[in-house]
């Protein structure tokens, strides 16, 4: 389930340290450009995280509290382990690195996370993911060589067409060439039978 950053009163967050809970708080400032900022990053966070509450505390309507935990600046992240304020978050505060923090401290205290089985399920997407994929690549070059193949007979009909081609231009210029022939070699005894007979009228 999806978990919902709470805004705690003094009141509130004293029954949590009485309760001796382990939880996440930021103490920040309604008129702090740096907490308006944060504000959606931190609710980011507590849907990252699991077994572990999130909380915030206005430090303008409830100044005394926070003098009372020493916060110097706004936001200010801390985390409390079973009721005792245990550590502060120093530096960048951006949302992959404040998951991590806070994912340190719990397994710094033996705190379970039950994000154990999400990973393993994300784990198990990522798998049938990839093997969708293989078998996309798989049936991908499959039809490439079924085109290929399906291709052969078409470029094998176009190299008999053109040997057909070839052949017919071939037997046309035998043809052609036989017929000159032919012709030459008939006016040439069309010429000796004039001759012969030329001869013949002057003898």
């Amino acid at each position: 389930s999806i978990q919902i950053v709470r805004s705690l009163d003094p009141q509130t967050l004293e029954q949590l340290i009485q309760d001796k809970k382990s939880f996440v708080i930021t103490f920040f400032s309604p008129f702090c450009g740096h907490c308006k900022h944060f504000a959606p990053v931190f609710e980011n966070i507590s849907e990252r995280v699991n077994n572990m509450d999130c909380v915030n505390l206005d430090c303008v309507k409830y100044g005394e509290t926070c003098k009372k935990f020493k916060v110097m600046g706004y936001p200010t992240v801390s985390f409390f382990l079973n009721g005792n304020k245990n550590q502060t978050l120093s530096g960048p505060r951006s949302e992959d690195i404040v998951v991590q923090w806070i994912n340190n401290q719990k397994a710094a205290n033996s705190i379970p996370d039950i994000e154990i089985q999400n990973v393993e399920i994300q784990t198990e997407n990522h798998n049938v993911n990839n093997k969708s994929k293989i078998n996309q690549t798989q049936n991908t070059a499959t039809n490439k060589t079924t085109s290929a193949i399906i291709q052969k007979p078409t470029n094998k009909q176009q190299l008999i067409f053109y040997l057909k081609l070839v052949l017919t231009i071939v037997i046309v210029l035998i043809i052609m060439f036989s017929a000159i022939i032919y012709a030459k070699e008939w006016r040439k005894q069309h010429q000796n039978v004039q001759e012969v007979g030329h001869e013949m009228k002057e003898a």
